[in-house]
Formats: C-alpha cells, structure tokens, sequence
C-alpha cells in the first residue's frame, strides 16, 4: 500500500471541472505580439494615377511600347509620348533619363515612319529641355547619333542629318565636345577609304568620294546635304571656343589692355605676401577660361582625341583628309565639267555646292589661327594647297550664276533650257568674296612676288565690287573689307592701297545704305588711322601726297557725324566695355568724389587721339576724311592745318547747332553711365564741346553732370600726376586747357563740379588735392568772375575741410587756402567778408 500510494503522488492526474478555464502550463511560451499600421500614400498609388493621354495610356504604358516588335506601336507610342508631354511638361523631368534613352534608341530604327516621328519627339523635346538637364544623358544620345550617321541603312543616314540638325540648333556645345568621332562620321558619309596604290602595307589609307546609286537623291545632293551640315558643326566649333576668331574686320585688339603677357608665378614669393596675381578676365557674366597660366597641366588628362580640333596634330589630320575630297567635290560642280563654252557662269545646285566647299575651308581656316604657332600652320598650309587652289579655284574666277529661263507664252529664250546671260542678282557674291578671304590669308608680304599674278584678279574684283553700286548686305560687306584690308596688309604702297580706299569711299556714298553696313564702313574707317602698326610702316605713304582744302563748310551728310563721334571717342563700343573691368593703378586714375576713372593711355596713342579731335570737326565731307589718315600717318605736328584755321573754319560753319545736338545724343547715349573712360576720351569730348558750343545750343541736365564729372576726374588726375612721370606729364597742358576752357564757356558746368565736392565723403589724403584745385581755380583769370558767383559754395567747401581738421595743427596747405579765399574771394565789395570771421 506504502509503495502505490508513492508512486500515483508522483503522477497525479489533475480532474478539470467543467466550466472552469485550464490553467497555464509553467513552461508555456507566450505568443501574443501587438501590430501597429504605417501609411505611405505615394507608394500605394496604383499606375491609373499618374497622367494619361487620351488612350489612357500612362508614361510607364508608353516607354514600354517602345520596344515592341510592331513599327505601328511603336509610331503610336512616340506620337502618345509627344501628346502627353504637351499636356502635362512636368513629367519630363520626373521621367527624363528614360525618355532620352528610349527616343535615342529609335534613331536606328528600321521603319522610316518611326524615325520620323522621333525626330518630331525630340524637337519638341529640344524646346523643353536645357541643355544642363541633358547633359549627363547627352553621351548616350551622341553615341545613337553616331550609330545612325555610321549604319549601312541610306535611308537612316538621312534621317541621322534631321537628329544632327535639331541637336546642333539647341545643344552646339555639347555636340562639339564630340568632334573628334562626328567628324570621322562626316567623312565616312561622302566617302570611303582605298589603301594607296604607292603603298604596299596599309600604314596609310586614302579616301576617295563614294557613289550610291541606291539614295532617293543623286549623289552630289547629297554630298551637298552632308556638307551643309559640316559646316554647321564647324561654325559650332568656332563659335564655342574660347579664344574667338572675330569675322572679317573685328580683329584682336593690340592695345596693352587687351594682350595678356605670361604671369611668372614664384610660389616662395607669393606665399610671403611679396608677388600680387590679379586676374579680371573671370569676372564677367560670362567667364572665360583664357587664363595666362594653369594649375596642371590639361594635356595629361586628356588624350589628342578628346582634345578634337583643339589639338593642332587633329586639326592637321582632319585637314588632310577633308581637303582633297573638298577639292573633288569642287572639280564635279565646276563650269568646265558641266558645260565648257560656260566659262565661269554656275548653275544654282552648282553654286550652292561650291559655296559650302569653300566655307568649309574658311572654317578650318579660322581654326588654324588659334593654335600658338600659326606662323607654321599659314607655311603648311600655303605649301600643302596653294598651288591645288590656284589651279582649280582660281581658274575660272570670278563666278558668275546662271538663269534658268522661265517658260513663258512670249519667252526669246523659248526652246533653250539656259539664258546664256549672267544674273544681275549677287547671291554669287559671297562665293567670290569667301574665295577670296581663303586665298588672300595664304600670301604675305614676302610672296608677293610669287603671287602677284592672282592677287591682281582678287584686287581687281574687290574694287569693281566696291564700286559697281549694288546693294550688299553686311555678311557681303563685312567679308569685302576683310579681303580689303588683308590686301592692304599684304602690298603697302600707295599704287595698291588708294584706289581700295577710294573704292571703300565710293560704297560709303551710296544712298539709303543698311545701318549695319554703314557701321562696317565706319569702323573700317576708323581703323584705317587709328590702328597704331600701320601708322607706323610704310602705309601712310598711300595718303601723304593727299591734299585738303576745304571748299564747302555746309555738313550735307548726317552719316558724317556717326564718324565724327567715333573720331572723337577714339574707342569702339566693345574697347570701352572691356575697359569697365579694370581697377587700380598704374592704369587708373580714381578719385572718390567723381563717379567717373580714368584709363590713362599711352603717350602715343593720346597724342593721336589729340590731333585728329582738334583737326575733325571742320572736315564734313572726303577732304576730311584724307586730311584724318594724313594726320594719322604725319603726327599732328608736321599737319598743314594749324588751330586758327580750324576755329576761323569752325565759326563759319552754318550747321553748328545740328553738329552740336548730334553730339549731345552721342555722348548721352554711348558715354554716359561708363564708370571707366580713356583720359584721351574725356578730353576730347570737353574739346569738342568747346567748340561746338554757341548761343543757340542747349546742354541737357544728363550732360552737364557728366562733363561736371569728367572735369573733376581729369583735374585731379593732373593734380597727383608724378613729376618723374614724364610720360603722363606731356598730356598736362591740352587737358588742363580743355578743362578750364569748358569750365570759363559754361558757367552751370562749374557749379554741378563744386557742389560735388563733398569732403564729408572723401579719405584725408585727398583733402590736399581739392584744397590745391580750389586755388588754381580762384587764381584763374578766366574763372574769377564765375567764382565769385559760386563764393558761397566755395566757402561751405572750406567750412566742410576745417570741420575735418578741427583740433590738427593745420597745414602749410590749409593756411594757403585760407589766403587765396581772402585775396580773391572774401576780398569782394559783395562777398560776406573774410573767411576767417566766418569760423
């Protein structure tokens, strides 16, 4: 019993009642847990909330149409994407990199229909889209383009010109970082390569031009369609760079403002605060990177492929195989393969084709000048194609375009397909003209000899051509005095250069010229004596047996002042805008009282400037023009007009008051507002003023505070000048008396420049050269009388300086003043008394 009892204690069965919970086990695990919900509405929106199109096909339907097998899908799908885009721009940029990449990938699509309408896509994505939004994605574009331009397909090759078209129109610079494999595509569009016949091994290949008879256009169209699209990319190319080529007469300035020598950088010497670097080509709204030195060097981060044209060995190489095919194009549109009893008379498709070979040419022209050593690159090219152009592009020059005759009831032409007579109109011109450029830049002074026989033809058109009276537009014009000019660099003697000078004078005279031309005309006056190499060889003997007498003093051409005001300023438009970055000295004269500083030029160039601002004004018509560049070329003292005859001339003048308000717009409008301003400029404007000026002239309020300025601005610069400057000290007597000569003419001019005096504003070292100028200015003849009518101003100007100085010892300059206002100021019957019982 014992044992049995034990034993059912250790397994004891528990009996449950009914009703009652089981109770929990001791090992039981608990599986209980709590949840808590989290809401992301964005991410829980199904696709039928995004932007649709009206076959309710989202932009995710769309893109992914694209890559199906059926052409009419995916035509569907690019004219769905174009609709949706244009209702709702602001999936583009949500959707941008799909976008791109799925439009790119059609560009080699075998169905024309759907080429087409992504070549529609992307210009209206082209509008849409900034060119830093594209970026990123524009390698993958280009290399689709290039596949497309490369494939085997005519038809896509066509289509790949309509995708360059849109791309080179909005995003040039982007598409230009790619020149290197573009431009291999150009060539491999109108040719194909041959290993050479003299060539055993294929080290070198020749390319020669390829015939398809399989295109829907004959092949010199389309050699025509191609190199119209080449010389886009290169006019891109020019464009784009950052050391630009300006056309025809905008050359590079060779003022010393404008040449950036090398900046030797000692970096022992800088770290010490002993050498100052000044860079200001930086700090404009468009920064340059044209700086004279470079952290490292960029050749060792690119390679000569990625450099493009900008590496000279590329440009070399693309030379050498453009040219010759270039050449070949020429020979197959040229007159004597076509029709020779022609002559030198073109048909349009013609034309047009020669017209892109030689602008191609000029291009590449433009880019040989932008390497360092263009001295070489002018004796490579003269050497490698000189003769080729003499003989195939100078054979039948000048060209000439032939009419097509129109078929008409009553034609005499009737049964002829060519009227056999040249065209009046001149859109031939610019063939001769850009003939012309690229040949002229291949003779220099030294060849002359050698190239005397052709450069007579080129001379002998560009005179017809100036003088013949056809109406030229200013793309025609600007080219024209380009060659012009070249031509007067190249022969400088008088026999070649006058009749050009004459023949540009004779376009000048022409009536009812375009503004545009008329400002090529005068600048390219302007340069003719203002450009400072050429004052100084042996040009100026073209002018020097010219005489001037005057013979009519009546101004009978108002086109005259526009070239008066340039001869006065002295500077061209672009020339004062780069002189608003300058700061400091040695170059700048800068007073806090004037919003005007002056740009102090060199002793040259001001007494030039000088002399034909005193010789101008009385000069309105050809004689004037020819007594300008002889004074130009003489210097102002060996001129055989003296300053009597110029104010005996002046005042015999009937239109002075018209020459005095066509002044005043001038100066308002191009002067005005500048914050820097040749000291030359400034001076010669207060000359002209006093001139110009009679009772019957009214200066505007705008003027009179600008002159006020400039007056300040030019005195104390004489003022602080260096005795050991004697540079700067030669200009001292002219400007001191253009200045006190406008200030005794123009009493309200005197007034605006005291009561700009404002010590208050001024730093104490200054306080010296005003008291110094208020003296000069009391002991003035002339200006007494004026100044004892502003006494008041001049005392206040005095009260002000004491007030600064109050409680110094006063200086051997301040007590000097004191004196100078006693004796001829305060010293007056009217005046309030001496000045020393005002404090």
């Amino acid at each position: 019993m014992t044992k049995k009892r034990k034993h059912q204690e250790d397994f004891q069965k528990v009996k449950l009642k009914v009703g009652k919970k089981k109770p929990r086990l001791e090992n039981a695990t608990d599986t209980t847990f709590k949840t808590k919900a989290i809401q992301i509405p964005e991410q829980l929106k199904e696709d039928g909330v995004l932007p649709t199109q009206n076959r309710k096909l989202n932009i995710k339907d769309l893109l992914s149409q694209m890559h199906h097998y059926s052409p009419g899908v995916k035509h569907n799908a690019l004219l769905g994407l174009k609709d949706l885009l244009s209702q709702y721009p602001f999936v583009i940029d949500a959707h941008l990199s799909n976008i791109v990449s799925e439009v790119a990938a059609v560009f080699t699509d075998k169905d024309s229909g759907v080429r087409g309408a992504a070549v529609h896509l992307l210009q209206f994505l082209a509008s849409k889209i900034r060119a830093e939004q594209i970026a990123p994605f524009f390698p993958l574009v280009s290399a689709h383009l290039s596949s497309a331009m490369t494939h085997i397909s005519e038809g896509i090759q066509e289509d790949s010109l309509k995708v360059l078209d849109i791309l080179l129109e909005a995003y040039p610079a982007l598409l230009t970082d790619r020149s290197s494999i573009l431009l291999k595509n150009f060539v491999e569009l109108i040719s194909h390569q041959q290993l050479s016949k003299r060539l055993k091994s294929r080290e070198k290949l020749s390319w020669m031009l390829s015939v398809n008879p399989n295109r829907r256009v004959t092949s010199q169209q389309w050699r025509l369609n191609v190199l119209i699209r080449l010389k886009k990319f290169l006019q891109a190319v020019v464009d784009g760079s950052s050391e630009r080529e300006d056309e025809g007469l905008q050359e590079q300035k060779d003022s010393p403002r404008s040449v950036r020598s090398p900046v030797c950088v000692s970096w022992k010497v800088h770290a010490n605060n002993q050498q100052c670097i000044q860079l200001f080509e930086n700090g404009g709204l468009r920064p340059k990177i044209n700086s004279s030195f470079r952290l490292r060097s960029l050749t060792g981060v690119m390679d000569s492929a990625e450099k493009g044209l900008s590496s000279a060995e590329n440009l070399k190489g693309f030379i050498e195989i453009i040219i010759p095919l270039l050449i070949e194009c020429w020979i197959e549109a040229s007159p004597a393969q076509s029709a020779p009893i022609l002559g030198n008379l073109l048909e349009s498709d013609s034309q047009q084709l020669m017209q892109q070979v030689l602008s191609i040419i000029h291009l590449l022209w433009k880019l040989t000048k932008r390497h360092d050593e263009t001295y070489k690159m002018d004796l490579w090219l003269r050497m490698n194609y000189l003769v080729d152009f003499k003989h195939h592009f100078m054979r039948h020059f000048p060209y000439s375009l032939q009419e097509t005759a129109k078929h008409k009831k009553k034609d005499l032409c009737k049964g002829n397909k060519y009227c056999m007579t040249s065209s009046n109109s001149v859109d031939h011109l610019l063939l001769n003209l850009t003939l012309c450029d690229i040949m002229v830049s291949l003779a220099s002074t030294s060849t002359l000899q050698m190239d005397s026989g052709w450069l007579d033809l080129i001379r002998k058109f560009v005179t017809d051509t100036l003088q013949d009276g056809s109406k030229l537009n200013s793309k025609q014009v600007n080219r024209l005095l380009g060659v012009t000019w070249r031509l007067m660099q190249i022969q400088q003697n008088k026999v070649a250069t006058e009749p050009l000078i004459k023949a540009v004078y004779t376009l000048y005279q022409q009536r009812n010229l375009l503004f545009p031309v008329r400002t090529l005309l005068l600048k390219f006056f302007s340069r003719v004596y203002q450009k400072e190499d050429l004052r100084t060889q042996r040009i100026r003997s073209s002018f020097a047996g010219w005489k001037c007498q005057v013979q009519d003093n009546s101004v009978n051409d108002v086109d005259y002042f526009s070239f008066l005001f340039s001869t006065l300023i002295g500077f061209s438009r672009e020339e004062l805008t780069s002189l608003q970055g300058i700061r400091g000295k040695p170059h700048i004269s800068q007073s806090q009282l004037s919003p005007v500083r002056l740009y102090l030029t060199d002793l040259d160039q001001f007494l030039h400037h000088w002399a034909v601002t005193e010789v101008t004004p009385i000069l309105p018509s050809w004689q004037g023009f020819s007594t300008l560049i002889c004074l130009s070329a003489n210097r102002f003292h060996q001129c055989s007009l003296n300053f009597s005859m110029i104010c005996h001339s002046l005042s015999t003048i009937p239109s002075q008051s018209q020459c005095f308000d066509i002044l005043q717009t001038g100066i308002c409008k191009y002067l005005v507002g500048l914050v820097v301003i040749p000291d030359s400029t400034a001076g010669s404007v207060l000359c002209a003023i006093n001139k110009l000026l009679d009772q019957a002239c009214i200066l505007s309020e705008t003027l009179h505070k600008f002159l006020a300025s400039c007056c300040y601005s030019l005195l104390y610069f004489l003022l602080t000048l260096d005795k050991e400057d004697a540079e700067h000290l030669q200009k001292r007597d002219m400007l001191w008396g253009s200045c006190i000569s406008a200030l005794a003419l123009l009493p309200r001019l005197l007034r605006l420049m005291l009561q700009s005096l404002q010590v208050s504003r001024i730093c104490r070292e200054e306080l010296p050269v005003v008291a110094q100028l208020l003296r000069l200015l009391m002991q003035h003849g002339q200006l007494r009388s004026h100044m004892i009518t502003n006494e008041f101003l001049v005392q206040q100007i005095i009260k002000d300086i004491m007030t600064l100085k109050s409680g110094e010892v006063q200086e051997q300059w301040l007590t000097d003043l004191h004196y100078c206002f006693n004796i001829y100021l305060a010293s007056h019957p009217q005046g309030p008394g001496p000045v020393n019982t005002v404090y």
